[in-house]
């Protein structure tokens, strides 16, 4: 008899399991751009590490949390056609994005007036693109 009660609370303990509830998928809640006039000329071109620095008056921002707009921002990003690195070097910086993800991490996209540099890659900048990040 305590052998049949003890498994029968082996039984039991095992399973109430801790169960953590499992991480949500990662998503994006907020797009946040800082850009200035695409037109600035500067003597050398601007690298997205300084951009703040660079243009530090000149800077607008723009943030978006509307949940449609930044479907339509994400759709246009993976939407872009890549970049040849034999023309394209880098980007001269007139926008940085930041994507702030509901895990707190950040990734930054810096955009001139012909590319999109995101994770090291470079894009075709689309006018459809800025019109969203800066209305």
């Amino acid at each position: 008899m305590r052998t049949t009660i003890f498994i029968f609370l082996i039984l039991i303990g095992s399973g109430c399991h801790n169960y953590q509830k499992e991480p949500s998928k990662k998503y994006v809640k907020q797009i946040t751009s800082k850009y200035v006039d695409f037109d600035i000329e500067t003597i050398v071109d601007v690298d997205c590490e300084i951009f703040e620095k660079q243009f530090i008056d000149r800077i607008s921002t723009n943030v978006i949390i509307e949940p449609k707009r930044i479907t339509e921002v994400l759709a246009q990003l993976k939407d872009l056609k890549p970049a040849g690195k034999e023309y394209y070097q880098h980007v001269d910086t007139r926008m940085k994005v930041e994507l702030k993800y509901n895990s707190d991490s950040i990734e930054t996209i810096c955009i001139s007036n012909f590319l999109v540099e995101r994770n090291e890659k470079l894009f075709i900048r689309t006018d459809s693109l800025t019109r969203l990040l800066i209305k």
